[in-house]
């Protein structure tokens, strides 16, 4: 490993915001070259802001994942959004990343009413733009700079890896003169079992896809390293109700032991040693308003 020159090293923050299923996920694994936040189909699968770090040549920037903005109802709605926006007090560039095949998004008109109020302007990125007509793009991208919060515009394909490279270079421009914040080889501020859990959470929603509703949980409730330097971990999968535990077990437990094996498999690989992983499903009904659930998500209980 290089000696980082901390006479001359750049170190920033970059608060990645937007709507649900926008590509932020898939952009910051992108961004930061290795996958540190899960990623599926479902809308709202990151629930709490995930701190990924790149390091190149003598810069590295830290990415705040967050979850997708929208008009919040439910009391689990709440705290999600309420951890995105927390970040937007934060110091750093905030960039807002618009998936352009969702035209008139009614979670994008209420990220604008949010940033309107913010004094220092941000950068847009909009993504997706492999799915779009090229002849929509010029007038997309003059309506956006008449608003008036943007400094700079990219356009993206995250999914094709397309101007992620010119993104990225601007990104290391704009951070400041400082000394790195993390270890050069750090490529995530998570903790272990909270990474474990949201493995698993991902398995789940990969495999059953719309069979399973998006209020599940998962917790690692042990994380015991072994003499062998194997590790044994234990993990609690939370539903509302008997049928939908009878739906995630599968017939004569097929399912479960499918969402395991795959969970298992990449948990290997991120740690780098053998996994032994045991799961749990357990029905708590109406767990989204019992606020002792929401410590293990990394999600503060919303107070109204």
């Amino acid at each position: 490993m290089i000696e980082q020159d901390q006479a001359n090293s750049k170190c920033g923050f970059v608060t990645i915001i937007g709507a649900p299923n926008a590509g932020k996920s898939t952009l910051t694994n992108l961004l930061v070259g290795t996958k540190v936040t899960i990623v599926s189909p479902k809308v709202q699968t990151t629930r709490s802001t995930i701190r990924a770090i790149m390091v190149e040549d003598n810069a590295q920037l830290i990415f705040c994942d967050t979850p997708g903005i929208f008009k919040a109802e439910k009391t689990l709605e709440k705290a999600i959004v309420a951890s995105a926006l927390e970040q937007l007090s934060n110091a750093g560039e905030v960039l807002l990343l618009i998936d352009v095949t969702k035209k008139n998004s009614k979670a994008n008109q209420l990220i604008f009413e949010i940033l309107a109020n913010r004094s220092k302007k941000i950068l847009l990125a909009l993504n997706k733009i492999d799915l779009i007509a090229k002849n929509d793009l010029l007038p997309m991208i003059a309506k956006y700079e008449a608003m008036g919060i943007f400094s700079e515009i990219f356009l993206l394909s995250a999914l094709k890896d397309e101007g992620v490279v010119e993104l990225k270079q601007s990104l290391i421009k704009r951070a400041p003169v400082s000394p790195f914040l993390y270890p050069e080889d750090q490529a995530a501020d998570i903790p272990s079992k909270f990474l474990a859990a949201e493995i698993t959470r991902e398995k789940l929603f990969l495999e059953l896809r719309e069979e399973l509703p998006y209020n599940l949980s998962v917790e690692t409730e042990s994380w015991q390293v072994q003499p062998n330097g194997s590790i044994k971990i234990d993990q609690v999968i939370y539903v509302m109700r008997h049928g939908q535990k009878k739906i995630l077990i599968g017939k004569k437990g097929e399912s479960l032991k499918k969402i395991g094996s795959a969970s298992r498999v990449e948990l290997a690989e991120i740690f780098a040693t053998k996994i032994h992983l045991y799961l749990h499903v357990k029905v708590k009904e109406n767990w989204t308003e019992d606020k002792h659930m929401y410590a293990h998500m990394h999600l503060n209980f919303p107070k109204n």
